[in-house]
């Protein structure tokens, strides 16, 4: 079954609030942390690799904190999901190129044709979906409730 890891469903959580937060200023570890019900000590690896990653820029000290290194429309779902879960998150059946294959058994399967198309749609899917997108998608449920 296909299945986010929770560092990636924390990471998409903690950006979320950080989607919200954006032109406002740099928001704190500890609020995030508190609003989204995230430990902080996995928070803050989580924010080590989506600031290596380009997608947030951190500041230490008094002032500090968080905010996303670019505007929200720009943050696609699979920068985050790429930084988060590595180039081969959908399928590791598939392999990478310094693999080849993961699976031992892949010249012989069948389902492997299926399971790369529907890589390749999921990808794209990943590809035009931002935070921007996920923002307006709350709000469009927050109004039906």
């Amino acid at each position: 079954m296909f299945q986010l890891s929770k560092k990636t469903c924390y990471g998409l959580r903690a950006l979320f609030e950080l989607a919200l937060a954006h032109g406002k200023g740099p928001v704190t570890t500890a609020l995030i942390a508190e609003k989204q019900s995230i430990p902080i000590p996995f928070l803050e690896q989580i924010f080590y690799e989506l600031n290596k990653g380009g997608i947030i820029a951190s500041k230490r000290g008094p002032g500090g904190g968080h905010r996303l290194a670019k505007r929200p429309e720009d943050i696609r779902f699979s920068d985050i999901i790429q930084i988060l879960e590595g180039p081969e998150f959908l399928f590791d059946c598939l392999g990478t190129d310094a693999d080849l294959h993961a699976c031992k058994e892949y010249n012989l399967c069948p389902s492997r044709l299926f399971v790369k198309q529907l890589a390749r749609k999921i990808k794209d899917i990943f590809d035009n979906f931002t935070m921007t997108d996920l923002i307006h998608i709350w709000v469009e449920e927050v109004r039906k409730k």
